[in-house]
C-alpha cells in the first residue's frame, strides 16, 4: 500500500511541478514568455475566510472537512465508467464534467487530511503462475477509513434546491426494471487512491478521471473492488440525474460507514 500523504505531500506536488516549469533549455539565460499559468499557481491554496480555502474553483472547508467544486450534467443515461471527469477527459462515459483540474482536486483532498489508500487494487502475486494453473484469490491491502469519501451532488431547478448522493444516480441494469440494482445497494462511498500519474512529470497530462465505477490507476476516487461494485457495468439513472446542462455543485466529505461494512472488502 502506498504511504499516506497529507499536507507535506500536497505541497510536494506544487514544488515538483513548479521545478518542471522552471526548467529552461541548456545555454539559455531567459525563459520564454509563459503562455499558460504555471502549475504551481494552479494548485496554490488561498484563504478566503475562517477555515475556508480555495484552489482555483475548488473550495475547501477545513472545519467541516468538505471539498466542493462546480460541474455540469453531461449525460443522464448510458454506460457510466467515470461519473465525474474533466471537460477534456472521458466525457463519453461521464455524468458530470468540470473545468477544475484533477491535480487541484487531489491537492485539496490531501490538504484536507484525507489519506490515500491502495485497498482497491489487489496485491501482486507472490510467485509466477503457468497458464492454466488455478490462481489464488486476490488479496487486498487493509482498508483505511481515512481514504473513504462520500460524494454528494446538489443543484437548483426553478428555485427549488435538490441534493442526492452520487451512488443514487447509478444502477445496474437487469432483464426487467424490477431487477435493476442501485449502486447504493452495493456501496455508499469511494476510495481516495489518488492518481499515480500525479506525483511525476505527467501532472499536466492526466486523463481527467476524478470518480470511477471501474478500477483505474489514473482515477482519483476508485470504487470498492468487490464483484458487485467494480465488477459490474453501471448506467446512469435518468429518473434521478437532472437534465443535461444543469449546473451542479459536487461535494466530497469523509464517509460515515456502518460498522457491518467497515473493512469488509479488504483482506490482510
Amino acid at each position: 500500500m502506498m504511504p499516506a500523504r497529507s499536507l507535506s505531500a500536497a505541497l510536494l506536488i506544487s514544488s515538483v511541478v513548479a521545478s518542471a516549469n522552471d526548467d529552461a533549455p541548456a545555454g539559455t539565460t531567459e525563459k520564454a514568455p509563459a503562455t499558460k499559468p504555471e502549475i504551481k499557481a494552479l494548485v496554490q491554496p488561498e484563504k478566503v475566510a475562517d477555515h475556508i480555502y480555495r484552489i482555483g474553483e475548488v473550495t475547501i472547508d477545513a472545519e467541516k472537512r468538505t471539498i466542493s467544486f462546480p460541474a455540469e450534467v453531461n449525460m443522464t443515461e448510458g454506460l457510466i465508467e467515470f461519473p465525474v471527469t474533466h471537460v477534456n477527459g472521458r466525457v463519453h462515459e461521464a455524468i458530470f464534467i468540470t473545468e477544475i483540474l484533477p491535480v487541484q482536486l487531489q491537492t485539496a483532498l490531501l490538504l484536507n487530511h484525507f489519506e490515500t489508500s491502495q485497498e482497491t487494487f489487489a496485491k501482486p502475486l507472490d510467485k509466477p503462475y503457468r497458464p492454466g494453473e488455478k490462481l489464488p484469490p486476490p488479496v487486498y491491502p487493509p482498508a483505511n477509513p481515512k481514504a473513504h469519501v462520500k460524494v454528494t451532488v446538489s443543484w437548483t431547478v426553478d428555485g427549488k434546491d435538490h441534493t442526492a448522493p452520487l451512488e443514487s444516480m447509478l444502477v445496474r441494469q437487469g432483464a426487467t426494471p424490477e431487477e435493476w440494482v442501485p449502486y447504493s445497494q452495493a456501496s455508499n462511498y469511494w476510495v481516495f487512491t489518488g492518481s499515480t500519474e500525479e506525483m511525476g512529470a505527467k501532472v499536466p497530462d492526466m486523463g481527467g478521471a476524478m470518480v470511477g465505477t471501474r478500477l483505474a490507476y489514473d482515477c482519483i476516487l476508485n470504487p470498492l473492488p468487490k464483484e458487485d461494485v467494480a465488477g459490474q457495468t453501471w448506467v446512469g439513472d435518468p429518473d434521478v440525474i437532472p437534465e443535461v446542462g444543469t449546473k451542479v455543485t459536487i461535494q466530497f466529505a469523509p464517509a460515515k460507514q456502518p460498522e457491518s461494512t467497515k473493512s469488509s472488502h479488504a483482506k490482510d
